[in-house]
C-alpha cells in the first residue's frame, strides 16, 4: 500500500521544493538560509512557503540548507534529481525527500565469502579502525572541554586588527547586517574591552550545554577585520546560538549560553550605542 504524499502549502510555487502544510512554527531559520526563495517573514503570513523555485546551483544549495535547518522538518524535496538527493543524504536529510532513487547495479552489494586469513586480516582492520575512532573521540572530547568555539571563529577574534561592536534589531528586517537592522555600531579601540568581549564569547561557547531555541533574534554583532578578511559574528544570547559569516558565506554555526550577555550589554552602553529592545 503506497504512502500518501504530504500536502503542500497552497501558496508554494509549483516545483520540487515545497513546505508541508500545517508544520510551520515561524522559526524563520530556513529564511536565513534561502531568503530569496522563501516568503518574506516580515510580511504577515500563516505558514512559510517557497515563493519561487531555485534556478541556479547556488540557489539549489540554499534550498537544501533551508530543508536541513527546518525545526519541524516542514521543508521537503519532491523531485528525483539524484545529485540533490545525494546532497540531502550527505546532510542526513534524505528522509525529507518524497522518493529516493535506487542505487545503480554497480553499487549493489553481493555476498562475500572469506577464507580464514582474510577473516584475520579483516579483524585487524576492524580493530585498527576502532582504535582510530577511539583516538578521534577522545580528541573531540578534549576539544569540546577546552575550546568549544570553532577554530576559524576563535582565530578571527584572536588575530583581529580592527574590532567593531553592533547593536542589532532582533527581528529579520533590512539586510544591513545579515538580515538585521543596525541600531548602532562603534569601533572597539580599548584593548581591554576587546579582550573582555572575546573572552566572554569564548566562555559562552564553553558554557553551552548544546541546547538552543528554535528562534533566532540576535541583539549583538561583532565585525573583526584582519587585512582584507572580514568576519562577522551574529549573536543571539536569547536563542542560545550564533552564526559566523565571511565573504558572504556562513563558516560556522554553534550554540552558546546566555551567561555572558551582560558583558555585551555593558559594552553597548559604554560605547553609547542604543540597546536593542527586549520585546521586538
Amino acid at each position: 500500500m503506497s504512502t500518501p504524499l504530504p500536502q503542500r502549502v497552497p501558496k508554494n510555487a509549483p516545483g520540487d521544493f515545497y513546505v508541508e502544510r500545517g508544520l510551520c512554527t515561524k522559526c524563520c531559520l530556513p529564511h536565513g538560509e534561502a531568503p530569496n526563495l522563501l516568503n518574506d517573514p516580515n510580511q504577515p503570513f500563516e505558514e512559510c512557503y517557497f515563493r519561487r523555485q531555485p534556478q541556479t546551483p547556488q540557489e539549489i544549495d540554499q534550498a537544501i540548507n533551508a530543508i536541513c535547518v527546518s525545526q519541524m522538518c516542514a521543508l521537503r524535496y519532491g523531485g528525483r534529481d539524484p545529485e540533490i538527493i545525494r546532497k540531502l543524504r550527505g546532510s542526513q536529510c534524505d528522509h525529507l525527500t518524497d522518493a529516493a532513487p535506487q542505487p545503480p547495479e554497480s553499487e549493489k552489494r553481493t555476498p562475500t565469502h572469506y577464507t580464514l586469513p582474510q577473516r584475520r586480516s579483516s579483524l585487524r582492520q576492524w580493530l585498527t579502525t576502532l582504535l582510530v575512532i577511539g583516538v578521534i573521540t577522545l580528541a573531540m572530547v578534549w576539544w569540546m572541554q577546552h575550546r568549544s568555539m570553532p577554530w576559524a571563529a576563535a582565530r578571527a577574534l584572536d588575530n583581529a586588527e580592527q574590532y567593531e561592536l553592533f547593536s542589532l534589531y532582533p527581528r529579520m528586517s533590512e539586510d544591513e547586517f545579515h538580515n538585521h537592522r543596525i541600531l548602532g555600531h562603534s569601533p572597539v579601540i580599548d584593548p581591554a574591552m576587546r579582550k573582555r568581549l572575546t573572552d566572554a564569547l569564548k566562555k559562552a561557547a564553553r558554557d553551552s550545554d548544546g541546547r538552543m531555541m528554535s528562534c533566532f533574534q540576535p541583539r549583538h554583532g561583532l565585525r573583526v577585520t584582519r587585512g582584507a578578511q572580514v568576519t562577522d559574528f551574529v549573536i543571539c544570547f536569547e536563542c542560545l546560538h550564533l552564526a559566523v559569516w565571511r565573504d558572504g558565506q556562513k563558516i560556522a554555526y554553534f550554540t552558546i549560553s546566555d551567561s555572558q550577555a551582560a558583558v555585551f550589554n555593558d559594552a553597548v552602553l559604554s560605547l553609547g550605542l542604543p540597546p536593542a529592545p527586549k520585546e521586538p
